[in-house]
Protein backbone atom coordinates (compact mmCIF):
# COMPACT_ATOMS: atom_id res chain seq x y z
CA UNK A 1 0.00 0.00 0.00
CA UNK A 2 1.57 3.08 -1.41
CA UNK A 3 1.92 5.95 1.53
CA UNK A 4 0.40 9.20 1.29
CA UNK A 5 1.65 11.89 3.55
CA UNK A 6 -0.33 15.32 4.64
CA UNK A 7 -0.49 17.64 1.31
CA UNK A 8 0.23 14.90 -1.09
CA UNK A 9 -3.49 14.24 -1.93
CA UNK A 10 -5.22 11.13 -3.65
CA UNK A 11 -7.98 11.61 -6.68
CA UNK A 12 -10.74 12.27 -4.03
CA UNK A 13 -8.80 14.82 -2.44
CA UNK A 14 -6.03 16.21 -4.41
CA UNK A 15 -4.42 18.16 -2.15
CA UNK A 16 -4.97 18.21 1.65
CA UNK A 17 -3.10 21.02 3.37
CA UNK A 18 -1.92 20.15 7.20
CA UNK A 19 -4.14 22.96 8.58
CA UNK A 20 -7.52 20.90 6.67
CA UNK A 21 -5.95 17.92 8.90
CA UNK A 22 -5.30 19.27 11.79
CA UNK A 23 -9.06 20.82 12.01
CA UNK A 24 -10.30 17.66 11.36
CA UNK A 25 -9.93 16.68 14.82
CA UNK A 26 -9.20 20.04 16.93
CA UNK A 27 -5.49 19.85 16.82
CA UNK A 28 -2.93 22.09 15.64
CA UNK A 29 -0.43 22.35 12.76
CA UNK A 30 2.64 21.51 14.94
CA UNK A 31 0.98 18.99 16.76
CA UNK A 32 0.23 16.93 13.70
CA UNK A 33 4.13 17.53 12.20
CA UNK A 34 5.64 16.11 15.83
CA UNK A 35 2.85 12.74 15.12
CA UNK A 36 4.03 12.56 11.88
CA UNK A 37 8.00 12.74 13.24
CA UNK A 38 7.42 10.30 16.22
CA UNK A 39 8.07 13.39 18.49
CA UNK A 40 3.86 12.69 20.17
CA UNK A 41 2.05 9.83 20.39
CA UNK A 42 -1.33 10.21 18.73
CA UNK A 43 -4.71 9.77 21.32
CA UNK A 44 -6.88 6.85 19.94
CA UNK A 45 -9.58 9.87 19.35
CA UNK A 46 -7.40 11.64 17.25
CA UNK A 47 -6.56 8.58 14.79
CA UNK A 48 -10.08 7.78 14.36
CA UNK A 49 -10.65 11.68 13.37
CA UNK A 50 -7.75 11.44 10.94
CA UNK A 51 -8.73 8.09 9.75
CA UNK A 52 -12.27 9.30 8.73
CA UNK A 53 -10.86 12.78 7.70
CA UNK A 54 -8.15 10.51 5.01
CA UNK A 55 -11.79 8.54 4.04
CA UNK A 56 -10.19 5.12 5.13
CA UNK A 57 -12.90 2.80 5.56
CA UNK A 58 -10.74 -0.73 6.61
CA UNK A 59 -11.83 -1.95 9.87
CA UNK A 60 -9.09 -4.22 9.91
CA UNK A 61 -6.68 -1.46 9.68
CA UNK A 62 -8.37 1.06 11.30
CA UNK A 63 -8.50 -1.17 14.68
CA UNK A 64 -5.17 -2.18 14.08
CA UNK A 65 -3.60 1.73 14.45
CA UNK A 66 -6.13 2.14 17.87
CA UNK A 67 -4.22 -0.73 19.10
CA UNK A 68 -1.18 0.80 18.48
CA UNK A 69 -2.46 4.00 19.57
CA UNK A 70 -3.48 2.49 23.29
CA UNK A 71 -0.10 0.63 23.59
CA UNK A 72 1.15 3.99 23.22
CA UNK A 73 -0.68 6.20 25.54
CA UNK A 74 -0.29 2.99 28.46
CA UNK A 75 3.46 3.11 28.29
CA UNK A 76 3.34 6.82 28.62
CA UNK A 77 3.47 9.34 31.45
CA UNK A 78 2.63 7.23 34.76
CA UNK A 79 5.24 4.27 33.64
CA UNK A 80 7.62 6.26 35.51
CA UNK A 81 5.56 5.80 38.70
CA UNK A 82 4.88 1.93 38.55
CA UNK A 83 7.24 1.29 41.84
CA UNK A 84 4.25 3.29 43.55
CA UNK A 85 1.16 2.79 41.35
CA UNK A 86 -1.04 -0.28 41.89
CA UNK A 87 -1.22 -1.94 38.45
CA UNK A 88 -5.10 -1.38 38.83
CA UNK A 89 -4.76 2.04 38.88
CA UNK A 90 -2.46 2.54 36.10
CA UNK A 91 -5.27 0.25 33.98
CA UNK A 92 -7.36 2.96 34.54
CA UNK A 93 -5.10 5.52 33.48
CA UNK A 94 -4.78 3.89 29.80
CA UNK A 95 -8.62 3.87 29.76
CA UNK A 96 -9.17 7.60 31.32
CA UNK A 97 -6.53 8.74 28.66
CA UNK A 98 -8.65 7.72 25.93
CA UNK A 99 -12.03 8.63 27.06
CA UNK A 100 -13.94 11.37 25.58
CA UNK A 101 -16.14 11.93 28.79
CA UNK A 102 -15.54 11.37 32.65
CA UNK A 103 -18.56 11.04 34.87
CA UNK A 104 -17.31 11.29 38.31
CA UNK A 105 -19.09 10.93 41.94
CA UNK A 106 -17.55 11.47 45.05
CA UNK A 107 -19.75 12.24 48.08
CA UNK A 108 -17.02 12.04 50.51
CA UNK A 109 -13.45 13.69 48.73
CA UNK A 110 -12.35 16.42 45.75
CA UNK A 111 -11.96 14.01 42.87
CA UNK A 112 -8.49 13.28 41.98
CA UNK A 113 -8.40 15.32 38.99
CA UNK A 114 -9.18 18.60 40.38
CA UNK A 115 -7.26 18.28 43.88
CA UNK A 116 -4.19 20.60 44.85
CA UNK A 117 -1.14 19.24 45.73
CA UNK A 118 -1.68 20.02 49.15
CA UNK A 119 -5.02 18.57 49.44
CA UNK A 120 -3.52 15.22 47.26
CA UNK A 121 -0.77 14.69 49.93
CA UNK A 122 -2.78 15.02 53.08
CA UNK A 123 -5.12 12.25 51.58
CA UNK A 124 -1.70 10.61 50.73
CA UNK A 125 -0.24 10.60 53.87
CA UNK A 126 -3.69 9.61 55.61
CA UNK A 127 -4.07 6.68 53.38
CA UNK A 128 -0.34 5.65 52.70
CA UNK A 129 -0.19 2.97 55.58
CA UNK A 130 3.49 1.90 55.29
CA UNK A 131 4.62 3.92 52.43
CA UNK A 132 7.52 6.22 53.26
CA UNK A 133 8.02 9.60 52.31
CA UNK A 134 9.82 9.59 49.25
CA UNK A 135 6.22 7.05 47.72
CA UNK A 136 3.92 9.46 49.04
CA UNK A 137 6.27 12.14 47.18
CA UNK A 138 5.94 10.76 44.39
CA UNK A 139 2.34 9.55 44.57
CA UNK A 140 1.03 13.16 44.82
CA UNK A 141 3.63 13.84 41.84
CA UNK A 142 1.92 11.50 39.98
CA UNK A 143 -1.45 12.80 41.03
CA UNK A 144 -0.58 16.35 39.73
CA UNK A 145 0.82 15.01 36.18
CA UNK A 146 -2.56 13.22 36.07
CA UNK A 147 -4.06 16.49 35.82
CA UNK A 148 -2.57 17.53 32.55
CA UNK A 149 -5.27 15.53 30.67
CA UNK A 150 -7.32 18.42 31.49
CA UNK A 151 -5.51 20.74 29.46
CA UNK A 152 -5.53 20.79 25.45
CA UNK A 153 -7.37 20.72 22.13
CA UNK A 154 -8.71 16.94 22.87
CA UNK A 155 -9.01 17.09 26.65
CA UNK A 156 -11.97 15.50 27.60
CA UNK A 157 -15.26 16.77 29.57
CA UNK A 158 -15.34 16.05 33.39
CA UNK A 159 -18.31 16.18 34.99
CA UNK A 160 -18.05 16.06 38.83
CA UNK A 161 -20.25 15.91 41.36
CA UNK A 162 -18.98 16.51 44.85
CA UNK A 163 -21.00 16.01 48.18
CA UNK A 164 -21.35 18.57 49.86
CA UNK A 165 -19.06 17.07 52.93
CA UNK A 166 -16.06 16.53 50.84
CA UNK A 167 -16.36 20.57 50.97
CA UNK A 168 -16.07 20.61 55.07
CA UNK A 169 -14.17 17.24 55.60
CA UNK A 170 -10.40 18.81 56.59
CA UNK A 171 -7.98 17.36 54.96
CA UNK A 172 -4.58 18.65 55.54
CA UNK A 173 -5.45 21.60 58.03
CA UNK A 174 -7.48 24.76 57.11
CA UNK A 175 -4.85 26.54 55.00
CA UNK A 176 -5.07 23.59 52.24
CA UNK A 177 -8.41 23.72 52.05
CA UNK A 178 -8.74 26.58 51.77
CA UNK A 179 -6.56 26.79 48.78
CA UNK A 180 -8.08 23.57 47.69
CA UNK A 181 -11.31 25.27 47.61
CA UNK A 182 -10.66 28.00 45.90
CA UNK A 183 -8.72 25.98 43.20
CA UNK A 184 -11.74 23.93 42.87
CA UNK A 185 -13.99 27.03 42.04
CA UNK A 186 -11.70 28.42 39.30
CA UNK A 187 -10.74 25.17 37.66
CA UNK A 188 -15.14 24.90 37.38
CA UNK A 189 -15.06 27.93 35.36
CA UNK A 190 -12.89 25.63 32.33
CA UNK A 191 -15.56 24.87 29.21
CA UNK A 192 -14.59 21.13 29.71
CA UNK A 193 -14.59 21.10 33.33
CA UNK A 194 -18.18 21.09 35.17
CA UNK A 195 -18.75 20.39 39.02
CA UNK A 196 -21.69 20.66 40.95
CA UNK A 197 -22.32 20.03 44.34
CA UNK A 198 -25.06 17.81 46.04
CA UNK A 199 -25.97 19.44 49.08
CA UNK A 200 -27.41 17.88 52.58
CA UNK A 201 -30.26 19.05 52.13
CA UNK A 202 -30.81 16.64 48.78
CA UNK A 203 -31.68 13.83 51.05
CA UNK A 204 -30.76 10.28 50.33
CA UNK A 205 -29.48 9.40 46.99
CA UNK A 206 -29.04 6.05 45.28
CA UNK A 207 -25.44 5.06 45.07
CA UNK A 208 -25.07 5.14 49.02
CA UNK A 209 -22.20 2.58 49.26
CA UNK A 210 -19.60 5.16 47.67
CA UNK A 211 -18.15 6.90 44.53
CA UNK A 212 -17.93 6.13 41.50
CA UNK A 213 -16.40 6.95 37.47
CA UNK A 214 -18.35 6.69 34.18
CA UNK A 215 -15.95 6.83 31.59
CA UNK A 216 -17.39 7.34 27.95
CA UNK A 217 -15.80 6.60 24.69
CA UNK A 218 -15.75 8.40 21.30
CA UNK A 219 -15.89 4.81 19.99
CA UNK A 220 -19.55 3.75 20.44
CA UNK A 221 -18.65 0.21 20.00
CA UNK A 222 -16.70 0.60 22.76
CA UNK A 223 -19.73 1.14 25.28
CA UNK A 224 -18.97 2.61 28.51
CA UNK A 225 -16.99 1.47 31.94
CA UNK A 226 -17.78 2.08 35.60
CA UNK A 227 -14.96 2.50 37.79
CA UNK A 228 -15.59 1.65 41.05
CA UNK A 229 -12.85 2.61 43.81
CA UNK A 230 -12.35 -0.54 46.71
CA UNK A 231 -10.48 -0.27 49.51
CA UNK A 232 -8.15 -3.25 48.33
CA UNK A 233 -8.09 -3.11 44.39
CA UNK A 234 -10.22 -1.01 41.56
CA UNK A 235 -13.54 -2.54 40.31
CA UNK A 236 -14.20 -2.67 36.50
CA UNK A 237 -17.55 -2.79 35.26
CA UNK A 238 -18.48 -3.19 31.62
CA UNK A 239 -21.90 -5.40 31.67
CA UNK A 240 -23.84 -3.70 29.78
CA UNK A 241 -26.70 -3.94 32.51
CA UNK A 242 -24.61 -3.11 35.28
CA UNK A 243 -23.58 -0.16 33.41
CA UNK A 244 -26.89 0.93 32.69
CA UNK A 245 -27.83 0.48 36.86
CA UNK A 246 -24.59 2.82 37.42
CA UNK A 247 -25.87 5.66 34.94
CA UNK A 248 -29.30 5.33 36.82
CA UNK A 249 -27.36 6.26 39.91
CA UNK A 250 -25.49 8.94 38.30
CA UNK A 251 -28.66 10.83 36.83
CA UNK A 252 -30.67 10.68 40.44
CA UNK A 253 -27.49 12.41 41.92
CA UNK A 254 -27.36 14.08 39.16
CA UNK A 255 -31.02 15.45 39.66
CA UNK A 256 -30.52 16.48 43.11
CA UNK A 257 -27.40 18.34 42.73
CA UNK A 258 -27.15 21.82 43.04
CA UNK A 259 -26.87 24.10 39.94
CA UNK A 260 -23.45 25.09 38.94
CA UNK A 261 -23.71 29.16 40.02
CA UNK A 262 -25.27 27.65 43.32
CA UNK A 263 -22.49 24.62 43.79
CA UNK A 264 -19.77 27.80 43.01
CA UNK A 265 -21.59 29.59 45.85
CA UNK A 266 -21.33 26.79 47.98
CA UNK A 267 -17.97 26.19 47.61
CA UNK A 268 -16.52 29.63 47.82
CA UNK A 269 -18.25 29.81 51.42
CA UNK A 270 -16.64 26.68 52.52
CA UNK A 271 -13.84 28.43 51.24
CA UNK A 272 -14.26 31.56 53.25
CA UNK A 273 -15.14 29.25 56.55
CA UNK A 274 -11.60 27.63 55.92
CA UNK A 275 -9.50 30.77 56.15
Amino acid sequence: MRKLRVGEGDERNPQWTLDEAAASFDGHKSKLSRIERGLTAAAPRDIRALLAFYGVEDAELTEALLTLARGGRRGNWWTDYRDVLPRQFTAYLGLEAEAEALLAWQPNVIPGLLQTAGYARGLVLAHRQRKNEEEATRLVEARMERQAILQGPNAPLLQAIIGEGALHRMVGGRQVMHEQLTHLAEVAEQPNVQVQVLPYSAGAYTPEEGGFQVLRFADTAAGEVVCVDLLTRTLYVDDKGEVLQYRDAWEDVLGKAAPHQESIRMIMAAAEEMK
